[in-house]
């Protein structure tokens, strides 16, 4: 059980830090509304930072952990001396 909560866990904490990544641009509708007050009054709207370097090592960190987990689990699984086939995908 410990370990399907850790599972779960992980891949929570991965979905929404990948959520967070792309959509940290994205404006709520309070923060529009204060930009177009500002522009209308001829003010400068600084536009929102379009890469956020500290989720985006946030999720690289959790991918790198998920997958060294999967494949730790994979390895702690196969008690005998299988040989396992492990396919690398970059993730650019």
């Amino acid at each position: 059980m410990g370990k399907d909560i850790t599972e779960d866990m992980l891949r929570r904490m991965e979905e929404e830090a990948i959520y967070e990544m792309l959509h940290y641009h994205e404006k709520n509708g309070k923060q529009k509304i204060k930009d177009f007050i500002k522009r209308a009054a001829g003010r400068y709207v600084e536009p929102k930072d379009m890469i956020f370097w500290h989720t985006a090592l946030i999720v690289n960190s959790l991918r790198s952990l998920y997958l060294i987990y999967g494949i730790s689990k994979v390895v702690k699984d196969s008690r005998n001396d299988d040989v396992i086939d492990v396919e690398w995908k970059s993730l650019d």
